[in-house]
C-alpha cells in the first residue's frame, strides 16, 4: 500500500491528567503515516483522487484543540478514528503523539504513544428462522449499516434452506454480508450478538430456531481461535447455507487456512451426493448454458459490470410496470452514492467528480426506471403488514438506474453502471428496464456493454459460472457477442452490443470504445491504462 507520511506537525494542545496541562496547554507533535492508494491520482495529477495531506494537517490540528484528553492514549485513539472517518480513501493509519513537555522530573527528549488503526474487510453469515424472517436479515444489515465503523459492501440475496444440526424447525432464510469495519474481531462480535439482542434472540440450545444468526466468517487473513470466537468460521466449507450466499459476493475470497476459494469449496460441495446442509440438488448453471427465460432465472444477473451474482432462490412474479426517467446530474449523485457504491466492487467505483465533469461537456446521462403503480404497492404492503391504510400517494419506487457514457460524434453510448435495487431483483424488472432503456436511446447507433471475460483460463469455475450467467442476461435482452475484448484498468472484458438505430454498430467496435474512452480519461491515461487487446 501506498504511503502519505506527515512528521513533527506541531499543534499547541490541552491534553493532560493535571488541572495545569488542561488549562495552559504545551506542545504536542505528530507523525502520521497514511496507507492509500495513490495511483490513480499521481497517473490522472488529480487532487481529488488523493487524500491532500494538507487537509489532514489541519484536520489534526482542529480536532486535536477542540477536544481535552487525560490520555495522549485516548488522544492518539480519538484522532486517529476520526482522520478514518473524515478521509474515505485512507485504508490504515499509523498515528504516533509525542509529548516532550510532559511533567516528568527527569531528564527525558520525549514521551509518545503510537497505534495503528484502519478499515478491515470482513464477511458475515446471517440467518433466521422465527417471526418476520426478512424483516430480521434486512433489520440486521441496516443495523451493521448504521454503525460508523461499519461500511457494507455487498449483500447476497436471501435463500430458503433447510435446518441445519437437526434441532431448529422451520426453514431458514440465510445469506452473507460484506462489510469493511474499524472493529477488531472480538468487538465485531460483541456488535453482532447486541443486534442479535434486539431481535430477541435466545442462546439456549445449540442448532435451536432463532430469530437472528450472525457469523463471522472471515476476517481478512486472520487465524484465531478463542473460546468465544474462532475465524475463519469453523467448518463453513461444508456447509451449503453458508457458500451459496457467499459465493454470490465472494467466490474468488480465499480460506487462509484452506487456501481454497469460495467458489472452489462450494463446487466441492456440490460434488458430494448429499449436501449435508440441504437436501436440494442445485447446481449452478453449465458452462454452456446461455439461453435462460428472461422473467425469471435469467435476472440472475442484472448488476454490470462486476455487480454480484444475482438470486439463487427463484423470486414470485409480480405485476410491475416501470416508467424511465432521465435524471438530473443531482438525482444521479444521490443514486451513485445511495446503490451504486453497494452495488459494484469498490475498484469499479470511480470519483463522481469524474463523471459530473463529463456530464457538464454532454458526454454522460443516466436514467432511473421507478415503479407505476407504487401506490398500489403501498396498499399492497398495508395488506400484508396488517397496517391500516395510509392514504396518502406514494412517490414512484425506484426499481433500477443505468449510467452512460456518450459519444456525440458515433452516436455510441457505454453503459458504465447498471443495477436493478436489491428488493426488485427477479421480478423482471432488469428486462423490462434494458427494454425501455432500448426506446429511450433509440436515436442513438447502438449501447456498447462490458462483461468481465468469462473465457480466461485463470478464473475458478465460480467465477465462470457467474460471468455466464450475465451474459445470458443481456443476450436474452437482445444484446450479441461482438468478437472484441478490451482490458481496463487491468480488468479483461468481452465487448457485447445492443444494437438501437443501427443494426451494424458493431462494425469497427474496437474504434468506437476507444472514442468512449476518450470522454472519460486523456490521451495519457489511455495508452497506459485501456487496450484492445483482440478483434476490433
Amino acid at each position: 500500500m501506498d504511503q502519505i507520511i506527515i512528521e513533527n506537525l506541531r499543534i499547541y494542545a490541552n491534553h493532560g491528567v493535571y488541572r495545569e496541562e488542561n488549562e495552559k496547554g504545551q506542545n504536542f507533535y505528530i507523525n502520521a503515516i497514511l496507507e492509500t492508494n495513490t495511483r490513480k491520482a499521481g497517473t490522472l495529477d488529480d487532487l481529488d483522487l488523493s487524500t491532500n495531506y494538507g487537509e489532514v494537517c489541519m484536520f489534526l490540528n482542529s480536532f486535536l484543540k477542540e477536544h481535552t484528553y487525560k490520555l495522549i492514549e485516548t488522544a492518539a485513539e480519538k484522532a486517529a478514528e476520526a482522520v478514518l472517518f473524515r478521509f474515505p480513501l485512507v485504508r490504515r493509519l499509523t498515528l504516533e503523539v509525542r509529548k516532550p513537555e510532559a511533567p516528568v522530573p527527569l531528564p527525558f527528549e520525549s514521551v509518545s504513544v503510537k497505534i495503528v488503526r484502519g478499515w478491515h474487510k470482513a464477511y458475515l453469515s446471517c440467518g433466521s428462522n422465527m417471526g418476520d424472517r426478512k424483516m430480521h436479515l434486512d433489520g440486521a444489515v441496516e443495523a451493521v449499516r448504521n454503525d460508523r465503523k461499519c461500511r457494507i459492501l455487498r449483500v447476497s440475496d436471501w435463500l430458503a434452506t433447510e435446518p441445519y444440526g437437526g434441532v431448529a424447525k422451520g426453514e431458514f432464510l440465510n445469506g452473507a454480508i460484506e462489510m469493511e469495519t474499524l472493529y477488531t474481531p472480538e468487538e465485531l462480535l460483541e456488535k453482532l450478538h447486541e443486534i442479535e439482542r434486539i431481535h430477541g434472540r435466545e442462546r439456549k440450545v445449540r442448532w435451536d430456531s432463532r430469530t437472528l444468526d450472525l457469523d463471522i466468517l472471515l476476517y481478512e487473513d486472520c487465524v484465531m481461535c478463542t473460546e468465544n470466537l474462532t475465524i475463519p468460521h469453523v467448518d463453513m466449507q461444508n456447509r451449503y447455507f453458508v457458500l451459496e450466499p457467499l459465493r454470490q459476493i465472494a467466490s474468488y475470497e480465499r480460506h487462509p487456512v484452506l487456501g481454497k476459494s469460495i467458489g472452489q469449496m462450494y463446487e466441492a460441495l456440490m460434488e458430494r451426493e448429499q449436501p449435508a446442509e440441504s437436501g436440494q440438488e442445485e447446481k449452478p448453471a453449465e458452462a454452456g448454458q446461455t439461453e435462460r427465460p428472461a422473467e425469471s432465472e435469467q435476472e440472475e444477473k442484472e448488476a454490470e459490470p462486476g455487480q454480484k451474482e444475482q438470486p439463487a432462490e427463484r423470486k414470485e412474479q409480480v405485476d410491475l410496470e416501470i416508467q424511465a426517467r432521465k435524471l438530473t446530474l443531482e438525482e444521479a449523485r444521490r443514486i451513485y452514492e445511495t446503490y451504486a457504491k453497494t452495488d459494484f466492487p469498490p475498484e469499479e467505483i470511480k470519483p463522481f467528480s469524474v463523471i459530473a465533469g463529463v456530464w457538464e461537456q454532454g458526454g454522460y446521462h443516466a436514467y432511473g426506471f421507478y415503479e407505476k403503480n407504487a401506490e398500489k404497492a403501498t396498499e399492497n404492503m398495508d395488506k400484508e403488514s396488517g397496517a391500516k391504510p395510509s392514504g396518502k400517494v406514494s412517490e414512484p419506487l425506484l426499481c433500477a438506474y443505468a449510467f452512460l457514457v456518450a459519444d456525440k460524434e458515433k452516436r455510441m453510448l457505454l453503459l458504465d453502471y447498471f443495477a436493478v435495487i436489491k428488493q426488485k431483483r427477479g421480478t423482471g424488472c432488469g428486462s423490462a428496464a434494458l427494454s425501455l432503456l432500448r426506446k429511450t436511446c433509440g436515436d442513438w447507433n447502438g449501447l456498447v456493454i462490458e462483461v468481465e471475460d468469462d473465457e480466461l483460463l485463470s478464473i475458478d469455475e465460480g467465477t465462470r459460472t457467474m460471468r455466464k450467467r450475465r451474459i445470458s442476461f443481456y443476450t436474452a435482452a437482445g444484446c450479441r457477442m461482438t468478437g472484441t475484448r478490451s482490458r481496463v484498468w487491468g480488468v479483461d472484458y468481452r465487448l457485447m452490443i445492443m444494437p438501437l438505430s443501427d443494426e451494424l454498430a458493431e462494425n469497427d467496435m474496437g474504434e468506437k470504445v476507444t472514442s468512449l474512452y476518450k470522454c472519460l480519461y486523456d490521451e495519457k491515461t489511455l495508452r497506459q491504462h485501456f487496450a484492445i487487446t483482440a478483434g476490433g
